[in-house]
């Protein structure tokens, strides 16, 4: 009891420091966020790497490049989203060899990241083709990273894959849609419209159905 009462202590804690920051200063903080990142419960370092993603700085990327490497993937993953749009040659390959994780989730992120921070469109893409994901999520956000950097035969894999799913696949390939729609081609973007101006599920889920409306909205779709 004492245990989970401290962890709801210090997760309220993380919970103020982000106003703690803007009211007093990132530097003024520092102590607090190294003690966090060193906290023995991995919500508290997974938390910590959520709100560190708003207070990108290099003492920031220093804690979430450390937070990449932690015991636990879920705090892995945090750090992975957070880091995204980080334009740093050892993040990236920290994220890179994170594709090698035994944890489908972590691979997950990692593609959509190696995808967003990719240097050379065609080697990146030539570096995912030779990956053999076998977990159904991550070769989701496999696909979609692919799809991102231009690749349109990985936009009609995913349409292909779509009923096929279960609803929470189906959900990755609608907000990976949604997300990245904008970079796609015309006959891209086309495709994904023609597809979704006509799908109809009877049983549709709350969860998907909050996907597809958001995909609609953003594609303009009726």
């Amino acid at each position: 009891m004492l245990k989970k009462e401290r962890t709801m202590c210090t997760l309220k804690r993380i919970d103020d420091l982000a106003n703690d920051i803007n009211e007093n200063g990132y530097e003024n903080c520092i102590n607090e966020i190294e003690r966090f990142s060193e906290d023995q419960d991995l919500f508290v370092r997974s938390e910590l790497a959520v709100v560190l993603a708003d207070f990108i700085n290099d003492h920031s990327i220093m804690i979430l490049s450390k937070l990449l490497c932690d015991r636990s993937y879920l705090v892995q993953v945090e750090a992975i989203d957070s880091l995204k749009g980080v334009d740093n040659e050892e993040i990236k390959e920290k994220v890179k060899h994170c594709m090698n994780s035994k944890h489908p989730l972590v691979r997950g992120y990692a593609y959509i990241f190696m995808s967003l921070a990719a240097d050379n469109t065609k080697e990146q893409l030539d570096a995912f083709s030779l990956l053999n994901e076998k977990n159904v999520w991550a070769r989701i956000q496999l696909l979609t990273g692919m799809s991102q950097l231009g690749d349109e035969g990985s936009i009609q894999t995913l349409l292909k894959m779509y009923r096929k799913c279960n609803y929470l696949n189906r959900c990755a390939i609608a907000n990976g849609f949604a997300d990245f729609f904008d970079d796609y081609s015309e006959t891209g973007k086309r495709r994904i419209q023609s597809y979704f101006a006509s799908y109809k599920n009877p049983n549709i889920s709350v969860a998907e159905k909050e996907a597809v409306e958001r995909l609609k909205e953003v594609c303009l779709i009726e």
